[in-house]
């Protein structure tokens, strides 16, 4: 079982919001937000759902860093290495 990060280009970064390796991206289009946090030991980014007020909720999963990109048309597979 996986989750997908659907047309990730479309996905606004909240720039006021992030820090370092703790980055909240928003979908225009349905307005959920998402919570990328590195780990750049591991090499490896968790994604968590965040409500409005950007408080951590259900974890999505894991991908390596050097699979994805922000602004690639392919959709992002995420799994669970946690």
């Amino acid at each position: 079982m996986s989750n997908t990060i659907h047309n990730p280009g479309i996905w606004e970064h909240m720039e006021k919001e992030s820090c370092y390796n703790h980055n909240y991206y928003r979908n225009p289009q349905t307005s959920e937000i998402i919570l990328e946090e590195c780990d750049e030991f591991y090499e490896c980014c968790s994604f968590y759902k965040v409500d409005e007020n950007l408080n951590r909720g259900e974890y999505l999963g894991d991908c390596y860093c050097e699979d994805y990109e922000w602004d690639q048309e392919e959709d992002i597979e995420l799994q669970y290495y946690t």
